[in-house]
C-alpha cells in the first residue's frame, strides 16, 4: 500500500513539474513529504519500531 502510495506521488510530481508555472510548488511539495517521511521514520527508529 506504502509503495503504491509513493509511485502516485512520484507520479503527480513528474507531469506537474513538466509545467513550468507548476514546477516550484511541486517541489516544495516533494520536500516536504520527504521530511515528513524523515521524521516518522526517525521517530519509529527512536522508539525501535524498525
Amino acid at each position: 500500500m506504502m509503495f503504491q502510495s509513493v509511485r502516485g506521488t512520484a507520479l503527480a510530481s513528474g507531469i506537474a513539474m513538466q509545467e513550468p508555472a507548476a514546477c516550484m510548488p511541486a517541489e516544495a511539495s516533494m520536500h516536504a513529504l520527504y521530511d515528513t517521511a524523515e521524521t516518522v521514520f526517525d521517530g519509529l527508529e527512536a522508539i525501535g519500531q524498525i
